[in-house]
C-alpha cells in the first residue's frame, strides 16, 4: 500500500482559522484514481487557532431514512464504503475516510454552512490556495464536497454550475465569482457554535447504550426518540428564525465594536493630561524686552504631544529701532542673547529669537477624568473668581470630540455602538497681563498656544493670550 505525503502550506491569511501545525491533513489511501467508485472520499482537516474546533472537509452526502443517531443501518452504510467517520443527521448521512490516530472536536464544515444558509453554493479558500466547494439545499448538504486544486479551477467549476442553470446564491471569499457572492470565509465558520447534528463521529464506536439492560434500553429508547423528535422540531424552528442576514449582522456588530474602541483609543492618545504651565511661564522671564537696540514686538508658543512628551516651540519677534541719523539702520550681527535662545535675522529689519520647552506628559485616561458638571461648577468658578484680573475670557462649552468613523472592508461606515463613550472637550481662551496669569496655573487645562504682546503707551505692559482644552467624561 502506498501512502500520500502531507503537503506543506503557506501561512493562513486570516488569524481566526489556521491549519493544525501549519498543515492540512489528508487521510492515507491506496494509490487509486480519485474517481474510484465504492470507496468513501478522503477527508481534510482544518484546525482553528484556539484548538477547540477542527473542521472536516470532503464528506460525501446522501439521503437516508434515519432519526439522526448512529444506528446499525448507518454503520453498515459506512462500512460498505470503508468510511472511518460519519455525520448522522435527520434524513442525511455524510461519510469519509480519516486514518489519523487521534482527532478531537471534529465538526462538519458543510453542516456549519447549512446553519449559515439553508440554500447556497459555498466556495471557501484554504490557506494553501486550494478551494473547498459544497452545495447546501433545504438546510442540508447535498452530493460530495470537493477540494479544488486552485482558485482558477474553482472559479471555472462555479461558472459551469451557473451556466447549467443553477440559481443558488454563492457564499465565498474568492474574487471574480461568476454572478457575485456574499463574503464568507472559514474564519466565519469557526466562530459559529456547531448544531447538534454537526459533530463528526467515528464509525463503529461502541455505544454506552448497549451496556444497559434490555428493559432499561427500551425505556430509554422511547425517551430518547421523544427527546430527539422534540429537538429536531426545536432545531427546525431555530433555523427558521435565525436568518442569514441576522448572523451577518451579529458578526459585523462585534467587529464594529472592536474598530470603534481602537478609534477612540487613538484619539485619546493624541491628547495630554493637563500639566503645571509654570515651566513655560518661567521660560519667558529671561526674554529681553530690549536687545541691543532691538525692541520686542511679540512672542508666541505652540505645543505638540508625542511619545509622552509635551513640546513647546516658541519664537519672539524683534523690530529694529528707527535710525537716529540719516543713515539706514545696520543691525549688529554680534547681538548677545541669553542662554537657551537662538537668534535669526530676517530681511525686513527684524530679528527672531527661538527656544523650546519640554514637559514629561501622559495621555489622558478617560476613566480618570472629572465629569462635565464638575468643570461647569468647579473650573468655571476659578475663572469667575478672577474675572477682575482678566481682559477677556471664553465660555466653557463642552461637546463630544469629532472622530473619523471606521469602515468595513467594503467601504461602508460603521455606526457608533450605543455603549461607546466619546471624550467631552471644551475649548478655553484667557487674556490677561502676564504678571497675573499665575492665578490660573493650576487650572485643569491642556494648554496648546501662548502669545505675548507688548502694549505700548504711557505705561507699557506685557499681555498674555492662552488657548487650550478642558477634557471631561
Amino acid at each position: 500500500m502506498f501512502w500520500k505525503k502531507r503537503r506543506k502550506l503557506m501561512p493562513p491569511q486570516r488569524a481566526a482559522a489556521t491549519e493544525s501545525t501549519n498543515r492540512v491533513f489528508s487521510a492515507f489511501r491506496p494509490r487509486k484514481p480519485k474517481s474510484a467508485q465504492g470507496v468513501a472520499p478522503d477527508l481534510t482537516l482544518l484546525e482553528g487557532s484556539s484548538g477547540n474546533k477542527t473542521l472536516v472537509l470532503g464528506l460525501s452526502w446522501k439521503a437516508v431514512v434515519t432519526a439522526g443517531t448512529q444506528s446499525k443501518t448507518s454503520r453498515n452504510a459506512a462500512l460498505k464504503v470503508r468510511a472511518t467517520h460519519m455525520v448522522v443527521a435527520p434524513a442525511i448521512l455524510g461519510l469519509g475516510r480519516l486514518t489519523l490516530k487521534r482527532a478531537d472536536n471534529l465538526v462538519s464544515a458543510a453542516m456549519l454552512a447549512a446553519q449559515h444558509a439553508r440554500d447556497g453554493l459555498f466556495a471557501l479558500r484554504l490557506p494553501d490556495e486550494r478551494v473547498w466547494l459544497c452545495t447546501v439545499q433545504n438546510g442540508k448538504p447535498s452530493g460530495a464536497e470537493l477540494i479544488m486544486d486552485s482558485i482558477a479551477d474553482a472559479i471555472e467549476r462555479l461558472r459551469q454550475i451557473k451556466d447549467g442553470g443553477v440559481t443558488l446564491p454563492v457564499h465565498s471569499d474568492l474574487q471574480h465569482v461568476p454572478g457575485g457572492s456574499e463574503l464568507l470565509a472559514f474564519a466565519d465558520l469557526m466562530l459559529m457554535p456547531p448544531g447538534s447534528w454537526a459533530r463528526v463521529q467515528q464509525v463503529g464506536a461502541q455505544s454506552l447504550f448497549k451496556r444497559i439492560p434490555v428493559p432499561v434500553q427500551i425505556a430509554l429508547g422511547l425517551l430518547v426518540v421523544g427527546l430527539l423528535s422534540y429537538e429536531v422540531y426545536l432545531q427546525q424552528q431555530q433555523d427558521d428564525k435565525v436568518s442569514q442576514s441576522q448572523a451577518k449582522k451579529l458578526r459585523q456588530k462585534e467587529e464594529g465594536q472592536q474598530l470603534w474602541a481602537a478609534v477612540i483609543a487613538k484619539e485619546l492618545g493624541k491628547r495630554a493630561h493637563h500639566l503645571d504651565i509654570q515651566k513655560l511661564f518661567d521660560s519667558f522671564l529671561p526674554l529681553p524686552v530690549q536687545l541691543q537696540g532691538w525692541a520686542l514686538q511679540n512672542a508666541q508658543c505652540t505645543s505638540s504631544f508625542a511619545n509622552e512628551t509635551k513640546l513647546w516651540s516658541c519664537e519672539a519677534s524683534y523690530s529694529a529701532p528707527e535710525p537716529t541719523t540719516g543713515k539706514s539702520f545696520a543691525p549688529n550681527s554680534k547681538v548677545n542673547v541669553p542662554t537657551g535662545f537662538e537668534v535669526e535675522y530676517l530681511p525686513a529689519k527684524a530679528l527672531k529669537l527661538t527656544w523650546q520647552v519640554k514637559h514629561a506628559a501622559m495621555p489622558i485616561a478617560q476613566d480618570a477624568l472629572e465629569t462635565v458638571n464638575h468643570h461647569l461648577v468647579q473650573t468655571a468658578s476659578i475663572v469667575q473668581s478672577n474675572l477682575g484680573s482678566l481682559m477677556s475670557t471664553s465660555d466653557i462649552k463642552f461637546a463630544s470630540i469629532q472622530v473619523q468613523p471606521p469602515k468595513f472592508e467594503d467601504g461602508r461606515v460603521i455606526d457608533m455602538p450605543v455603549n461607546a463613550v466619546l471624550l467631552q472637550q471644551a475649548n478655553i481662551s484667557l487674556r490677561a497681563r502676564f504678571q497675573v496669569f499665575k492665578e490660573f496655573v493650576a487650572l485643569p487645562v491642556d494648554w496648546q498656544t501662548a502669545r505675548l504682546t507688548m502694549n505700548p503707551g504711557d505705561r507699557p505692559e506685557i499681555v498674555l493670550d492662552m488657548t487650550g482644552a478642558v477634557y471631561a467624561k
